[in-house]
């Protein structure tokens, strides 16, 4: 019959460390492959989560074993119960964070992807099963749509920057995304090509080769849009015709989400709307002098 008494002290840290890492591969598991699916494992806290859960599971259960774990030792029972409380509590507390933290959907917004964890949308009472009605090939993506004329968008950044909320979390946004709207968000894509020559030096351009070389593809096969993440920013390769992600480009810098608009050829600041507008508020202001001349002049 099986007596803890019997056990000893590297016997109970063994079996300790084997149980531990059994767990620990589980959650692995979740944390690679339907949590932090490339390429958020390694942008938006998978390696991160990893990590958090390595120091609770492998390293604090094990540890306490070896520092408490006496063979013969008086309430010997009491303190291996006490340690498996321990790690429990610090895992659960772990896994929670992990997992209220995992991204759950891509957003949409001029050009550029943003994450949105678990926490932002339980925040705003959206469950995850009214999400997957947004979902395009493997996951879940949206299209923010914001107004093409600048004086509506400013009304609305405004508006936004009032409530202290950050525009794509602004649900009453949110659009399905149609082949409508990915020809609208071909538009946003990156000259890839301008981008690595002007940012790393034309020598760089192996990059993009060696990338292309791997699908088998020409650099116009596919769509390039910035990702916005908590840890890393990115430049996604993706499908042009079902937005499928395909791949990151390998950058030697972190790429910033603002220099990103440079290379796109597009007006994605509305500045030919802002033109417009001030031209329109021109002409009613010097109508305005005009009127005002004339009335002068009639007195």
């Amino acid at each position: 019959m099986f007596q803890l008494k019997d056990v000893s002290r590297k016997q109970a840290v063994l079996s300790h460390i084997g149980i531990s890492l059994i767990i620990f591969l589980i959650v692995l598991y979740f944390i690679v492959f339907h949590w932090y699916p490339q390429p958020f494992f390694s942008t938006d806290g998978g390696w991160q989560g990893v990590q958090l859960l390595a120091a609770v599971d492998i390293v604090l259960g094990p540890l306490l074993t070896l520092i408490i774990f006496k063979p013969g030792k008086k309430g010997l029972k009491t303190d291996v119960i006490t340690i498996a409380t321990i790690q429990f509590l610090a895992l659960f507390s772990g896994l929670y964070v992990i997992h209220n933290e995992r991204p759950v959907a891509k957003i949409f917004q001029d050009g550029n992807f943003y994450i949105v964890t678990g926490y932002d949308m339980t925040k705003r009472n959206i469950s995850l099963k009214d999400l997957e009605r947004y979902r395009v090939d493997n996951a879940i993506t949206i299209y923010l749509d914001l107004p093409d004329e600048h004086k509506a968008f400013e009304d609305l950044l405004y508006s936004s920057r009032k409530k202290k909320e950050l525009l794509y979390l602004n649900t009453s946004l949110y659009k399905k995304i149609d082949a409508e709207k990915i020809k609208k968000m071909r538009r946003f894509s990156i000259d890839i090509e301008r981008y690595i020559k002007e940012k790393y030096g034309k020598e760089k351009l192996s990059i993009l080769t060696s990338l292309l070389k791997k699908h088998n593809a020409k650099v116009d096969d596919f769509l390039y849009l910035g990702l916005h993440s908590r840890y890393k920013h990115a430049i996604t390769v993706l499908d042009p015709e079902t937005l499928k992600f395909i791949d990151v480009v390998p950058t030697i810098y972190k790429p910033e989400i603002d220099e990103l608009s440079k290379y796109i050829d597009f007006d994605i600041y509305r500045i030919e709307s802002y033109k417009k507008q001030l031209l329109e508020e021109s002409k009613k202001k010097n109508q305005q002098k005009i009127n005002h001349k004339k009335a002068l002049f009639l007195n």
